[in-house]
């Protein structure tokens, strides 16, 4: 019976070692998933510092050239300039500048809110399909929304028409996806043309300076091709904006407002800005800067 017995405990306790055993194992591969997960969080956190800090960098680098050279004045860029200036473009084609994608276009080339190019806007509205009767609603309510007076435009809307207090706000839109309230707008056509619009621009979109993705969508391929191929040719020869064959119509400087996004992805962190500058003289640089939702 002793024999037994002492066989009995020897069983429990090799149960109770290996019921340990497994808890031991257990609670450490939960610590070393739990600082994995600490390891991932931390490399993907010094990932977004380090991308951010490169836009601030990328950002600081571009408005000391933009403001200490010819490129934005005239449209110029000198032989004797650097390589990275030699990369500027005013027309939203991406290049590289210290590793981060970098696009810039003069604001005459996207569609402005304010003043609301309503021509221009209408053509966008044409090449996405929106029919007549909406497309006259949305530009109509677009005008009304920002005009200062509660008079309706004929197919327009005012407060009497939105179910939301202080719809329309009478002013000009302080953001471009404030835009998605007005009468007429959804969500998808907004995501559709908010690439191509700008807050504040020039009152009459002018397509030599416009992104090739735009010039497509108002021009088709072909008539975009020669446009591009045009510009193409400029670049080689330092001219940011090209010419036209009648300088009536185009006028080949820059004007004093450029977009500007920069991108920049390390780790699979990605870090973008969208800004604006505008050329002023009352600032020490010359350079006022102001940051879009996109």
């Amino acid at each position: 019976m002793e024999i037994h017995s002492s066989k009995n405990e020897r069983g429990a306790a090799l149960v109770v070692a290996l019921t340990i055993s497994a808890i031991v194992s257990l609670l450490l591969a939960m610590a070393i998933v739990s600082i994995q997960r600490q390891g991932e969080e931390v490399r993907l956190i010094r990932a977004a510092v380090l991308a951010q800090n490169k836009v601030e960098s990328v950002e600081s680098e571009l408005i000391y050239v933009l403001s200490t050279t010819r490129a934005w004045m005239d449209g110029i860029v000198e032989n004797e300039q650097s390589d990275q200036a030699k990369k500027l473009n005013f027309h939203g084609q991406p290049f590289d500048w210290s590793g981060a994608m970098v696009s810039i276009t003069d604001v005459q080339g996207y569609i402005s809110l304010y003043p609301f190019d309503k021509d221009a806007f209408g053509q966008l509205l044409v090449a996405l399909d929106v029919d007549d009767h909406r497309r006259e609603i949305i530009i109509d309510s677009i005008q009304d929304w920002q005009d200062p007076d509660d008079f309706t435009h004929i197919f327009g809307a005012e407060r009497q028409d939105y179910s939301v207090d202080n719809y329309p706000t009478n002013q000009p839109f302080k953001t471009k996806k404030e835009l998605c309230n007005v009468q007429g707008m959804d969500a998808d056509l907004c995501d559709k043309i908010l690439p191509y619009l700008v807050l504040h621009g020039s009152d009459t979109l002018i397509l030599q300076k416009a992104p090739k993705s735009l010039l497509t969508l108002l021009l088709g391929e072909e008539r975009t091709d020669l446009i591009v191929s045009k510009r193409e040719a400029d670049l080689s020869s330092g001219i940011l904006l090209g010419s036209n064959v009648n300088p009536e119509t185009y006028n080949p400087y820059p004007s004093d407002k450029l977009k500007i996004t920069i991108e920049y992805e390390t780790r699979g962190v990605i870090a973008k800005r969208h800004l604006m500058l505008t050329r002023a003289k009352s600032t020490v640089f010359g350079v006022l800067v102001s940051y879009e939702d996109n």
